[in-house]
């Protein structure tokens, strides 16, 4: 071994809690955004999604994603080729 591997380093050792990490939500937003911002704004609590072009599937992961990611109290359900938003209780 060298010598400079065995020089003592001074150092200290705080126990401490790590602060929890906000989540990044993304500079651009999801265009899905205006869809879930009118959802948790009406009273409704089941509704069902439609989006033109995008398969019910496709749909389904992209809202459990986002809803994940922005913890949201939302629940993504799947009926047949059905989309629906449950807001949680």
């Amino acid at each position: 071994m060298s010598e400079k591997s065995k020089e003592k380093i001074q150092f200290s050792l705080t126990p401490e809690k790590m602060p929890k990490v906000k989540k990044a939500i993304g500079k651009r937003g999801s265009k899905y955004d205006p869809l879930l911002e009118q959802f948790m704004q009406s009273s409704d609590k089941t509704v069902r999604v439609n989006v033109q072009g995008i398969e019910s599937q496709t749909l389904a992961i992209s809202l459990r994603n986002i809803i994940k990611t922005r913890e949201l109290q939302i629940t993504v359900a799947q009926r047949e080729d059905k989309v629906y938003l449950v807001k949680k209780k």
